[in-house]
């Protein structure tokens, strides 16, 4: 990408570093780390390091809609980031042409420490190669850039409000207001329809699957088990790859002694894709001690032995 190679260089020592240090890191069960320097920082245009919604949307938005010819090829990307280049600087210049205001306003709503603790909780996952995160845990950023943006834009309207535009003004802040509120409502609708699926549907098609092939007080292990074990009914899910659960299981993994140790504890089944046992933080201990059984939804229903087949 132009922003990276302009900005950080793909020969510098740093990068060459970074490359280096997330190389070692393989392929795991959980998705990869930030791949560049943009997730690095939480200015990914799309994806889970997107942590600045919805300014990131809006203006995303907005180079789609002033270069629809360039809204599916990779030149995209630059044209965002130029485009917010240019909005964060003329933010800069209207909070530095009010500089008063915004002393008083950066003071009574915290806007410092709240962003301060905006980029230490992004670099807390990116530093350190966190893998799987998630668009939800950029809260703190949603208020930050939320106030922000409220800020800017009352320091650029307020000059208007004392013209004879100010009728305008507020007749497009009413419009405006309705049509965020219709659009968020359409959402929910579309998301969320009103008596769609009938009430004896199961939570989770999964269930049905699970409950038919499995006695009744089976403990069965998971990859990512959580939602199958609230709903599940008269059976005992046990997250495989909860780590923190237990120390003794932690270590029994680091062993290689996982399988024997759920054994010994009752587990008997497990419901998880087998290539995901075949990469860290399993590698492949599970492999001897399971039967196939069956296979639903991309996962395989298998039997945990007492003793490996080899």
């Amino acid at each position: 990408m132009l922003f990276n190679r302009l900005i950080f260089g793909t020969s510098s020592p740093v990068s060459g570093q970074i490359k280096r240090w997330w190389g070692t890191l393989g392929e795991t069960v959980y998705d990869s780390p930030a791949p560049n320097w943009t997730a690095f920082f939480g200015i990914s245009n799309q994806g889970a390091y997107d942590a600045w919604q919805p300014a990131s949307g809006l203006f995303l938005w907005l180079v789609k809609f002033n270069f629809p010819k360039y809204a599916d090829i990779p030149i995209l990307d630059d044209l965002f980031y130029i485009f917010l280049s240019i909005m964060a600087l003329t933010a800069l210049i209207v909070l530095f042409a009010n500089a008063q205001r915004t002393r008083r306003v950066f003071t009574n709503m915290a806007l410092v420490p709240l962003m301060a603790g905006c980029g230490i909780q992004i670099l807390s996952y990116t530093t350190t190669a966190y893998g799987g995160a998630k668009e939800w845990y950029w809260v703190s950023q949603m208020v930050f850039v939320t106030l922000l943006g409220s800020v800017v834009l009352d320091f650029m309207i307020r000059p208007l409000l004392r013209t004879k535009v100010r009728f305008a003004v507020q007749y497009v802040s009413v419009a405006a207001c309705l049509l965020l509120a219709y659009r968020f409502g359409a959402q929910v609708v579309k998301i969320m329809p009103y008596n769609f699926f009938p009430p004896e549907r199961p939570y989770m098609d999964v269930l049905p699957y699970l409950e038919e092939n499995t006695p009744p007080g089976s403990i069965i292990g998971m990859t990512g088990g959580g939602n199958v074990g609230y709903f599940i009914h008269d059976r005992t899910i046990v997250n495989m790859d909860g780590l923190i659960n237990s120390n003794e299981y932690f270590h029994a993994l680091q062993n290689g002694e996982a399988p024997a140790y759920l054994r010994q504890h009752g587990m008997t089944i497990v419901f998880a894709s087998p290539r995901l046992l075949e990469l860290p933080p399993y590698f492949g201990q599970f492999t001897p001690y399971l039967e196939n059984f069956s296979e639903y939804g991309g996962k395989g229903l298998l039997y945990l032995l007492e003793k490996p087949k080899y």
